[in-house]
């Protein structure tokens, strides 16, 4: 699995978030899945995901908008064609929202989606992942 190839600690909660800012958690719980995205806070690069690892990102107190693209390394390679993924994109409201958790959801192996999850949902669903590595 995805989670395999990880090697960060697993899921732990971050105790501190300071003030004037929130904290997003985006995971993906482990699966079969093995093409990683690129995800983007605000078109700035956070993290290349992958199935079974989690990322906390500390962002400002606003609306803030994610993004995940499918890795552009495939179609440097010319492995795939860019037509064939959509990027997914979810809008989270940091500031109503202090700690929000975002699901990776794969829709084929070319796309993702996102969905938010309530925290009591995610602790069970983002235990099983791994930290990625920025």
């Amino acid at each position: 699995t995805g989670c395999a190839t990880l090697s960060g600690p697993a899921f732990s909660e971050l105790k501190e978030v300071p003030p004037g800012k929130s904290l997003i958690y985006v995971y993906w719980q482990p699966s079969d899945h093995v093409t990683d995205f690129s995800l983007t806070v605000d078109d700035v690069f956070v993290v290349d995901m992958m199935s079974g690892g989690y990322i906390p990102i500390i962002v400002d107190a606003k609306k803030v908008k994610l993004e995940a693209t499918l890795n552009f390394g495939l179609f440097k390679a010319g492995l795939l064609d860019v037509a064939m993924s959509t990027p997914a994109v979810i809008y989270v409201d940091a500031k109503s929202i202090p700690i929000s958790y975002i699901e990776c959801l794969a829709v084929d192996k070319f796309n993702l989606n996102f969905i938010s999850i309530s925290e009591n949902n995610a602790f069970m669903r983002i235990s099983n992942c791994k930290l990625l590595e920025k």
